[in-house]
């Protein structure tokens, strides 16, 4: 086996982003106190460069053969470990994007509210424990049957029962359209009620915009994984387990993978101030605090609880 070209733009593109994305990260860290909308994101960072990383050496290292016989020799483990965890890392960057989604439509457009004020309260860790559990109980099921297997000691192809591959197929599709639709209707909401406002003339409610639009990314990544999952279960299931149509999808699997770690840190980069004046302060060795933003500057109590999440 050797290595295709999507798989050649894969480690390219991502041995040139993860360094920015792990310096992101670890700004984001430095800080002294985070809010859950920071905690989520780092989680949400984790999950991206743990998937990123998990299919260099699942998949990629396979393909360039110069570890053909360690992987045939453990194929048991390793062919079902390699499928397994592709899956989990589709689950927990879904749930991860929807669980963004979530927090910032409670903040925004319920903070006063009974509900929006409980929701506050949740401690950040409740979300990293739901973000990462979420995934790990969506996954189990596959454990049942799993029979995995490389095609030759020097053609390390994965070999999936057809069952077994429309199982996990269906499984991401469900999770992704899930995890989407939810992140949608929490931002169109979120839209609506800043546009209902009539005041995006504020440099607050434009900052709102901002962190909405810094979500396409992973929005825009949740797409494509639905799309690739369809058609996973389509030739898989219904087509019955066209293998030559089943080799030639998953040629696209590198970059569906890449995807969101490879954007994600410019949308940071671009759509987060706060981010911005932490990596400056951080690169010139500033130790003044963060100045806070607009959103900040607020005479009502819950205004301020709503607007913390800004802070880094």
């Amino acid at each position: 086996m050797g290595l295709t070209w999507t798989h050649i733009v894969f480690t390219i593109a991502s041995l040139a982003m993860l360094p920015l994305y792990i310096f992101i990260l670890f700004v984001i860290c430095l800080q002294i106190k985070l809010s859950t909308f920071y905690v989520l994101l780092i989680s949400q960072g984790i999950a991206d460069i743990f998937a990123v990383i998990n299919f260099f050496f699942a998949s990629t290292l396979r393909y360039t053969s110069l570890f053909d016989e360690f992987y045939w020799n453990n194929q048991k483990i390793l062919a079902n470990y390699s499928f397994l965890s592709f899956y989990f890392t589709i689950c927990v960057r879904s749930a991860g994007t929807a669980l963004i989604s979530v927090q910032r439509y409670f903040t925004i457009c319920l903070s006063g509210k009974p509900c929006g004020k409980t929701f506050c309260l949740i401690p950040s860790s409740v979300y990293v424990i739901v973000h990462w559990t979420s995934a790990v109980l969506l996954t189990v099921p596959l454990c049942k049957s799993l029979h995995s297997s490389f095609t030759a000691p020097y053609k390390l192809s994965m070999v999936n029962p057809p069952q077994q591959l429309a199982d996990a197929s269906l499984m991401a599709v469900t999770t992704v359209a899930t995890c989407f639709t939810v992140s949608m209707v929490s931002y169109a909401l979120i839209l609506v009620h800043l546009l209902s406002l009539r005041s995006l003339r504020k440099r607050s409610d434009r900052y709102e915009i901002r962190l909405c639009v810094q979500a396409m990314g992973l929005l825009l990544a949740l797409l494509l994984f639905f799309v690739y999952y369809v058609a996973m279960y389509v030739i898989g299931y219904i087509i019955g387990n066209n293998v030559s149509l089943l080799t030639k999808w998953r040629l696209y699997a590198p970059l569906i993978t890449g995807f969101g770690t490879w954007v994600q840190p410019w949308m940071l980069l671009a759509f987060n101030r706060e981010i911005r004046q932490n990596i400056i302060k951080t690169v010139l060795c500033r130790k003044e605090p963060l100045c806070e933003t607009t959103t900040m500057r607020t005479v009502s109590v819950w205004d301020v609880e709503r607007h913390r999440v800004h802070v880094v």
